[in-house]
């Protein structure tokens, strides 16, 4: 099957030329007055003639005769004839010339290969046809439509009219025509010869083109056409599109659009493809207000699918779908029980686009894209040298995943090489990136697989004062309480969790007020990393647990983060990446047993004065240390003599703001 995308460009420019040009108008040049007969006169008598002597005798001298030039070929004396049954058009083209002919819009071409040429009128000759109903169209002036016409057509940046506009007359039939020159995006200059015929209810755009230096072999026979062309009623009916909503535009394979589906309404978007093309469709929402529902129309309006797509509340897909006909399609978006909202549109030949960089991702952002063949897409990013950033990829529809992160030479920052922990979402969590400069997320299918995703990317914890506490433990096969992860927080605090299992342990995580034992949340997402996102309620203490799913055991890495105002009880083992605020004070819970030894140590990257002290519950110190001056490690060692639990406080003396790192063991 030959290519679609000349068919299909030239169809949008003409389309576009008839949606605001054509109409049922006048422009019909005005007849010539007839001149009024001369008033008679008395005319004199001319003399009579005098006698006129007889002309010598011929000579011998033979005259040559004289040679007659034969006439040149009439322009258009070997044109055929062609007809466009679903146009209701006829005119004449050259013998010998290549056309193709799709519901009333006729291409034709000086040669075979200019009918699938993707940028018209580079080379040879080619003039594009297409007829419609002139009731559907505004303005009822030729010449004024040819302007506008012209500044839509898009032919160049320097395009401009040469010649007219100038309203004319085809075969009785108003029309309007002008001369158009530009340069095409490889810098061909070309000439382009724009008409438009008028016939009652029905109109006909004629585009031509040609490079500038063919000009002169092409424009004669480019307006002969033009000057055989009539136009009438179709004698194939060109069925109508029901009462849909005005159609947002006209998409081309490879092509994505934006829009929104308004409140209990829908959005349109159409297409034209040939019977046996498979096509991907994809449609993302931008809100969390819109549940989008996709459906397939024909010409007739019926939906050319067995049920309306509606498999997710994010992104909807039609994949490798193979069009019954040909014809021009309809892409409807409907919002779920009336929503409404923003959305992306992807258009494509099924398994025809290739991986590409997507774009630019910040820190706070979340962006959709979609992975259309091995090579995957990338996001590029900008972060500083020290900063710790949270990246996590939604698949939509069971796409398997794998995520990398690269520095500016390529080179993956992380430690196991690329993420691949499940087959739904993944995440690489508190990746610390080691210098100022330009990062990669990339994304690819595992084996190959194409599908849409999600990807965010933030700072750890927001970058917000406070902490991130790193632990470790292991679920044996016998437990069956769990373990407890206690905190305390204000109301309206945001507190995160998350569980990193080793393949063979399923965790379960919940939430629990402390002081009621009463579950508060509880998350079983995935077989692999779990995460709960949990807002305080009120004042007060609670925990997270975490719990084995079935018969699973095995080892987990647990994280939690919180603002500077959530108190989280640390363990022997655990370390913190702490961030003051200016006020230079952050506190963790650690509950001692008589006769251990504890072994606090901070160390910090920022030239801060750091100050570690041990408190009682009463405010009391037990003991502080403030060793060393600014950018110095602290390190407080403190036995226990009785079992009782303490506040650790750690502190930068000057109230500055920065970043530490905390490790608790013990001797």
């Amino acid at each position: 099957m030959k290519s679609n995308r000349f068919r299909l460009l030239t169809i949008l420019a003409l389309v576009a030329v008839m949606s605001l040009t054509l109409a049922a108008c006048g422009g019909k040049e005005e007849p010539t007055p007839t001149p009024e007969p001369p008033v008679a006169v008395d005319t004199p008598v001319p003399p009579p003639p005098t006698d006129t002597p007889e002309p010598p005798p011929p000579t011998d001298t033979p005259v040559p005769p004289t040679e007659t030039p034969e006439p040149e070929p009439e322009v258009g004396a070997d044109f055929v004839p062609f007809e466009s049954a679903e146009g209701g058009f006829t005119l004449r083209y050259p013998d010998g010339w290549f056309t193709d002919d799709l519901l009333g819009f006729a291409i034709f071409a000086s040669a075979e290969e200019l009918l699938d040429a993707p940028d018209p009128g580079e080379e040879g000759g080619v003039a594009m046809v297409i007829a419609g109903n002139s009731s559907e169209f505004e303005g009822d002036d030729p010449v004024a439509m040819l302007e506008t016409t012209a500044a839509e057509m898009d032919i160049s940046e320097d395009a401009k009219i040469i010649e007219g506009p100038m309203a004319i007359t085809i075969n009785g039939q108003d029309a309007a025509t002008a001369v158009i020159q530009g340069t095409s995006a490889s810098g061909t200059p070309l000439s382009a010869f724009l008409t438009i015929i008028v016939n009652g209810d029905r109109a006909v755009v004629v585009v031509a083109a040609t490079p500038s230096e063919t000009e002169k072999e092409f424009r004669p026979q480019f307006e002969a056409m033009t000057a055989s062309i009539e136009v009438g009623e179709p004698t194939e009916s060109v069925v109508e599109t029901p009462d849909l909503p005005p159609s947002e535009g006209i998409l081309l394979y490879g092509d994505s659009a934006t829009g929104t589906v308004p409140v209990d309404g829908s959005s349109a978007w159409e297409f034209i493809g040939l019977e046996g093309e498979a096509i991907d469709i994809v449609v993302r929402p931008q809100t969390d207000d819109l549940d989008v529902v996709v459906d397939l129309l024909d010409e007739t309006g019926a939906s050319v699918l067995d049920f309306e797509i509606d498999d997710s509340f994010g992104a909807e897909e039609l994949r490798n779908f193979v069009l019954p006909s040909s014809g021009t399609y309809v892409i409807l978006l409907r919002g779920f029980a009336g929503s409404s909202g923003a959305y992306d549109l992807v258009l494509s030949e099924a398994g025809s686009a290739t991986g590409s960089v997507e774009g630019v991702i910040g820190y706070g952002d979340l962006m959709a894209g979609s992975i259309l063949s091995a090579e995957g897409a990338t996001w590029t990013f900008t972060g500083k040298a020290g900063d710790f950033v949270d990246i996590t990829v939604y698949p939509f529809d069971e796409f398997d995943l794998v995520v990398d992160v690269l520095d500016a030479g390529g080179v993956s920052l992380l430690d196991e090489g690329p993420v691949d922990d499940s087959f739904d979402t993944e995440f690489v969590r508190i990746l610390r990136l080691p210098e100022t400069g330009e990062y990669t997320i990339a994304i690819t299918g595992y084996e190959g697989e194409i599908g849409d995703y999600e990807v965010s990317l933030d700072l750890s914890n927001g970058g917000q004062p406070g902490s991130i506490v790193f632990a470790f433990d292991t679920l044996e096969a016998d437990e069956t309480e769990g373990h407890a992860f206690p905190f305390t927080a204000l109301s309206g605090e945001v507190v995160t969790f998350q569980v990193d299992p080793v393949f063979e342990l399923d965790v379960v995580i919940g939430v629990y007020n402390d002081e009621t034992g009463e579950l508060l949340e509880e998350v079983d997402s995935y077989t692999g990393f779990e995460e709960m996102v949990f807002v305080v309620p009120e004042d007060g203490n609670y925990y997270f647990l975490v719990s084995r799913f079935e018969e699973t055991a095995g080892d987990y890495d647990a994280t939690l983060l919180g603002s500077n105002l959530v108190i989280f009880e640390l363990a022997i083992g655990d370390g913190v990446i702490g961030r003051f605020s200016d006020d230079g004070i952050i506190s963790y819970i650690y509950r001692g047993t008589a006769g251990d030894k504890l072994v606090v140590t901070a160390e910090n990257n920022d030239e801060l004065d750091v100050v570690l002290e041990i408190e009682d519950l009463d405010g009391n110190v037990l003991l502080q240390v403030d060793d060393n001056a600014s950018g110095g490690t602290e390190t407080l060692t403190y036995e226990f003599t009785e079992d009782m639990i303490v506040y650790i406080d750690v502190m930068e003396f000057f109230n500055e703001p920065g970043q530490f790192l905390l490790f608790m063991d013990a001797e």
